[in-house]
């Protein structure tokens, strides 16, 4: 006999299935991060890193996924780590 899912249910996996979605963009970001110079991120696209940051710090401090939170705190001490690491180049 084939149960039928509750409401409640459907609404845990489709809740499970976005928290993959945003553990992939999470993963993403990081990976960005850890292959573009940080230098280049803030001269051609500060704004949008900036945006991003602030969409992470909300995940980080709200979600409800365990994963997710911890994905978006490592993210964010990656960019902090980063941005203390940049030293700008000298002007000639």
């Amino acid at each position: 006999m084939m149960r039928r899912k509750t409401g409640k249910q459907e609404e845990d996996g489709a809740r499970r299935q976005h928290s993959f979605v945003r553990q992939g963009l999470l993963f993403c970001f990081s990976t960005i991060l850890l292959s573009v110079p940080w230098e280049r991120l803030m001269t051609d696209m500060a704004e949008e890193v900036l945006e991003i940051k602030c969409w992470v710090e909300d995940v980080a401090d709200k979600d409800t996924d365990d994963d997710c939170r911890r994905v978006a705190v490592n993210g964010l001490i990656l960019m902090d780590k980063l941005k203390n690491n940049f030293q700008p180049a000298p002007i000639a």
